[in-house]
């Protein structure tokens, strides 16, 4: 048995570097026909080849382990058969549903004192980022449309619903009003996060003394290592994997949760556009699943969920709104990881950013080995239900890491280490409690097992960085915060800037500009001339045209450029769009100058 696992451990380690082998020598060619400017462009790289290497980095090792086990412990091994046809029923004989709704309450209050504690942010604005969550609502005010008066890159929600909730809220927007949605939004994010560490403990297979400690462990672990890393655009995925372990049922509730999942289709799509092409891709896969199992009421209740959702979608926007976002995402899809794409780095490199991305792939192909241990190597310390949910998990997780390939950055890799953390720390601390929950001497007393909740409630609070002194002036702090002028949140050099554009264009209907800085709009409190208020995204020659049409159209004799983010990405507006370039050199001149940004005016 020893020299097996040996065996098993060399073959897997032998895989991996030629995994590591491999990956520098796929290198598709680039398309030529692609004139897109940015990194890719620049270097002759194929993003294709992102996906490839990521792709066989991790199925090498993975593939090679499913089979060494399948050749050194056969009889200790299911066959695929066996686990699609798993009985997802488990039925939890415990019932300790009171204590659990009692430690979910209570971590709900730790929640709302945290919230309560927590300093504002005050940073300066970002011209650019925040840019983009401001200034499509303003678009909306004077225009009335949605994605046919802003070119929308993110999704509706990041970059105009949530603008638009804030208004409805609080009569208007302003920068502390938003910053304050948002981290309100990322508490709702956190509680999904608690009720997912929930439901994964219920549907483990120790004694429910166990679970509920398992519970609490899980939820400071993931408080700790995943909670830094959680954005509200993971709201749809989050709920999706909620709603994922109801669905496995077979009870009334399964076909409400299924018809849930379903809605997910448009609402992903409508939240964030990377993560709900993801999450459809993953909702592809389920189907298959139940189809293979020959679940009909199942994927009747998910196809009715997602047939009514984009009805409703496209009842509320109208046929025009929705050819615009249908048109809208499909070009971001195909072209706009041009625009922003970089090349990842090889793992084991000297290239920079190669430990974080190293990092993260072991992380994956250790999750993935973890689950085809748990689902293919024949135990009862996992239920069903969870050897299933696990298997979705890691494809959520796989797919997820989409974004890392396109954006490889070192915030993008990090985000991404989110669900291969939960996989992580949920499977080994099963196991842990595994190995305990055998152990008959380990807790005897009531008092002990009150005393280890005691604690972890403690750590918690603790955790979430609990003030008791801000808690008792919450009011005043929060209504101090939403009442800040934006004035506060700008430097000098911004709001002497915007002061002296808005006052040049002051006779202007709307403000023409060919800058990255996407708060303009929002500063100036004009709608942009073009839907291209973030022309970071114009990405193609048609485009390019669309935008110079849409500038002759408005009437508009100013146009805005340069200004401080001009190299941001690091292209400059001028370099990524010639055609637009050289329209204004041969239609304008320059007519002021303020800081660094330059007004020119068309030519009489």
């Amino acid at each position: 048995m020893k020299k097996k696992l040996l065996y098993t451990f060399f073959i897997l380690i032998l895989s991996i570097c030629i995994s590591k082998v491999l990956w520098s020598r796929i290198n598709l060619p680039f398309n030529t026909e692609i004139k897109i400017s940015g990194l890719y462009l620049q270097n002759n790289y194929n993003p294709i080849n992102e996906i490839l290497r990521y792709v066989i980095f991790l199925t090498i090792p993975l593939i090679t382990f499913f089979f060494t086990i399948n050749f050194f412990f056969k009889k200790q091994t299911n066959n695929f058969k066996n686990i699609l046809f798993l009985n997802l029923n488990y039925k939890n004989t415990e019932n300790e549903k009171t204590t659990y709704y009692f430690l979910l309450t209570v971590i709900f209050l730790i929640f709302i004192l945290s919230f309560m504690s927590i300093e504002w942010p005050m940073k300066y604005f970002d011209n650019l980022h925040e840019g983009q969550r401001f200034s499509p609502y303003i678009n909306y005010t004077f225009k009335g449309g949605l994605w046919s008066s802003s070119y929308l890159t993110v999704g509706l929600f990041h970059e105009f619903l949530k603008a638009f909730t804030v208004s409805k809220i609080f009569g208007g927007i302003s920068i502390s009003q938003i910053r304050f949605f948002d981290v309100f939004l990322s508490y709702i994010i956190n509680f999904l996060t608690v009720f997912l560490a929930y439901q994964i403990a219920i549907n483990q297979k120790f004694k429910s003394l166990y679970k509920i400690l398992f519970f609490l462990f899980l939820n400071l672990a993931l408080i700790i290592f995943v909670y830094k890393n959680l954005n509200y655009r993971d709201f749809p995925i989050l709920l999706f994997l909620n709603l994922l372990l109801f669905s496995f049922n077979t009870k009334n509730k399964s076909n409400i949760a299924n018809f849930l999942i379903g809605t997910l289709s448009m609402l992903s799509m409508v939240w964030s556009i990377d993560k709900g092409g993801f999450l459809n891709f993953t909702l592809v896969f389920l189907i298959i699943f139940y189809l293979i199992r020959k679940e009909k009421q199942k994927i009747f209740s998910i196809f009715l969920g997602v047939i009514l959702s984009w009805l409703f979608l496209f009842i509320i926007i109208g046929k025009n709104e929705f050819s615009y976002f249908v048109n809208n995402t499909l070009e971001i899809f195909q072209f706009h990881q041009y625009v922003h794409g970089s090349i990842h780095p090889e793992p084991f490199s000297s290239m920079i950013l190669s430990s974080r991305a190293t990092k993260v792939l072991l992380m994956a192909i250790l999750s993935g080995i973890l689950i085809i241990g748990i689902c293919f190597i024949k135990n009862k310390h996992f239920s069903n239900k969870l050897k299933i949910f696990y298997a979705f998990l890691f494809l959520t997780a796989f797919i997820d890491y989409r974004t890392a390939l396109g954006l490889s950055d070192s915030y993008h890799i990090k985000k991404s280490e989110i669900y291969w953390g939960i996989i992580l720390l949920s499977i080994l601390l099963s196991f842990i409690f595994n190995f305990f929950s055998k152990k008959k001497s380990l807790i005897n007393y009531n008092l002990s097992y009150k005393t280890t909740i005691v604690f972890l409630l403690a750590f918690t609070v603790l955790a979430q960085n609990v003030n008791f002194t801000n808690i008792t002036n919450f009011g005043n702090r929060l209504e101090k915060y939403l009442n800040l002028p934006d004035k506060k949140f700008l430097t000098e050099e911004q709001f002497y800037s915007i002061s002296k554009i808005s006052k040049t264009l002051s006779g202007e209907k709307c403000i023409q500009f060919f800058t990255y800085e996407a708060s303009i709009p929002f500063l100036t409190k004009k709608p942009s001339c073009s839907k291209f208020y973030m022309i970071w995204s114009i990405a193609t020659n048609k485009n390019q045209n669309e935008f110079i049409k849409e500038m002759e159209n408005s009437g508009s004799k100013f146009i805005v450029s340069n200004g401080p983010y001009e190299y941001f990405p690091p292209f400059s507006p001028s370099e990524r769009f010639p055609i637009v370039q050289k329209y204004i050199n041969d239609n304008f001149k320059l007519y002021d100058q303020i800081n660094s940004y330059k007004i020119y005016i068309k030519n009489e």
